[in-house]
């Protein structure tokens, strides 16, 4: 009790209640169950309407369903002090892209990258901006940059080379792309994704056709 009174999260019973709701509501979400998390969300931010985690929750309901300008606005009631904010501004980014803005959002998350200390997260939201807006060489720079702020070694790198590999292939510099495909197979081995399209690039270039098989 003294805890409760003393302003932790949960102060009150009503708050409780909004706490639970907001749970089922993030596991309706991520089992793409949206029109049923939309229910729970929205009875969550009646019980608690500042509740910052179920406006973030919201905003990605509206990102799902391609209505950016009202994920920004959802992004933009995110207070400075909160620890969402980061992130709610990255995926605002990421909205005004969507929405048109891609002068905005490039401007927004190299500014983010600037004042972060996890520097790779709004560059890979770039980059992958970039990618599949088929602007493929500036996406390789990019990919390039966040390589220089994460550890190479690391398995979960692989994502990054394979990334930049599909950048590279894209723009037609396919021995680039080989070897970060090879590099991203070396890092997470017999990865699906960058198999199928090693093999398949391997077949498009009439080359290594016994590995492209295996």
């Amino acid at each position: 009790r003294n805890k409760i009174t003393s302003g932790l999260y949960i102060a009150n019973p009503r708050d409780g209640m909004a706490e639970v709701i907001k749970e089922s509501a993030r596991l309706l979400f991520s089992n793409q169950i949206y029109n049923d998390a939309l229910i729970y969300i929205r009875l969550a931010l009646m019980l608690k309407p500042n509740d910052e985690e179920a406006i973030s929750l919201l905003a990605n309901y509206q990102e799902v369903h391609e209505n950016w300008q009202e994920a920004i606005n959802l992004y933009d009631k995110i207070n400075k002090d909160s620890d969402l904010y980061e992130n709610s501004q990255v995926n605002k980014a990421g909205a005004l892209y969507r929405s048109g803005d891609k002068k905005g959002a490039k401007k927004m998350l190299l500014a983010i990258t600037e004042t972060t200390k996890d520097k790779y997260i709004p560059l890979v939201t770039l980059a992958d901006l970039l990618r599949r807006d088929n602007e493929f060489k500036e996406a390789v720079e990019i990919y390039t940059k966040v390589l220089d702020y994460i550890d190479k070694k690391n398995s979960s790198s692989w994502a990054i080379f394979f990334a930049r590999g599909i950048s590279f292939e894209r723009s037609g510099e396919w021995k680039k792309a080989e070897a970060d495909f090879l590099d991203a197979l070396e890092l997470y081995p017999n990865q699906p994704e960058v198999m199928n399209y090693l093999a398949y690039s391997w077949i498009e270039h009439n080359q290594n056709l016994k590995k492209a098989t295996e």
